[in-house]
């Protein structure tokens, strides 16, 4: 439950930035199971940005992303390009050791 909880909140905070910031008009999610990990794919069509420089200037949510998922021994990336939509993947192990 502890796990499943912190995922929720990383899906949640991947959907606010989407809605709040990326002007999105689509947003998919998609989530696959492995015998090893879980991933969640939160992906948008919106303005996309330099992902470089978010994390220096204004990164407190995707930094906090990044902390939800090290905790579960798990890991975020996040791909986006001015104009060109964001896509966030958070991995996190099924059996964590």
């Amino acid at each position: 439950p502890i796990v499943f909880d912190a995922v929720c909140q990383m899906v949640n905070e991947a959907l606010s930035n989407a809605v709040r910031h990326a002007k999105a008009q689509h947003i998919h999610i998609r989530c696959q199971e492995n015998a090893t990990s879980f991933t969640v794919i939160v992906s948008d069509d919106g303005v996309g940005f330099d992902v470089d420089t978010a994390a220096i200037q204004d990164g407190l949510g995707l930094r906090n992303l990044q902390h939800r998922a090290q905790l579960h021994h798990g890991a975020v990336n996040i791909e986006s390009s001015a104009g060109q939509g964001t896509t966030v993947t958070i991995t996190i192990p099924l059996h964590a050791g």
